[in-house]
């Protein structure tokens, strides 16, 4: 017992207290041995398998991914009448750029906007799909990390995220600028993880403003 807890308060300083209660869990339970094969998996695919060579997805898969295409036209019109500006990204990114389409094992979408467009769509996105009629595209409560789009979701499976990307401002490009940064920004999720699921998004704003934007430092965009 004193070995695990010695691991585990090296491995909260190392990485991070959430870290150490998954791993420390996981040992007492035994199902760490299925994340060391999943790594094993990974380690092949990794190493011994081409990836950009992956053939298409095939059956249900292709089904939920030709869905999945179908949401995104809807998706993009809507935004194209409402002025707002998106990009792909993540999966949803690496797919159209190197396989010309899904990833072979993709079965939703990732998209961003910037604050500005994500905080008019979080708040107007919900009643424009409302009014496409009962059995329709239904928008899930927005929050500060993500809005939801999905057609039956929890029955199909059929989904989009929207995520919101920030302007932030650096006095410069220099490494403490750039640390300084990513401690504002670790500083705000850390807040967001104690208060931010019971705070609206307006207050979480204001808390954004403050902890991490902060435009009044002034300095490049980034």
């Amino acid at each position: 017992m004193s070995n695990i807890i010695s691991k585990f308060i090296n491995k909260t300083k190392s990485q991070g207290l959430t870290a150490a209660l998954r791993h420390t869990f996981g040992k007492i339970t035994g199902t760490n041995k299925y994340r060391e094969e999943i790594d094993s998996l990974y380690y092949y695919l990794n190493h011994f398998v081409d990836i950009t060579k992956l053939p298409p997805a095939q059956g249900e898969l292709r089904k939920l991914q030709l869905c999945d295409a179908v949401l995104m036209s809807i998706f993009d019109a809507v935004c194209e009448k409402q002025g707002w500006k998106y990009w792909l990204g993540g999966g949803t990114l690496l797919g159209a750029k190197r396989h010309g389409g899904f990833l072979p094992w993709d079965d939703d979408q990732d998209v961003y906007m910037l604050r500005e467009d994500y905080d008019d769509a979080a708040r107007r996105m919900p009643e424009i799909f409302a009014s496409f009629g009962e059995d329709s595209i239904t928008c899930y409560p927005p929050t500060a990390q993500r809005i939801g789009i999905g057609y039956k979701h929890l029955q199909t499976g059929i989904w989009c995220d929207i995520f919101p990307c920030d302007r932030v401002f650096l006095n410069s490009d220099d490494a403490a600028s750039v640390k300084d940064l990513k401690e504002r920004v670790r500083k705000y999720y850390r807040f967001y993880q104690r208060k931010g699921k019971n705070l609206s998004l307006q207050e979480l704003s204001a808390v954004r403003e403050k902890i991490v934007i902060n435009t009044n430092r002034g300095g490049v965009l980034s």
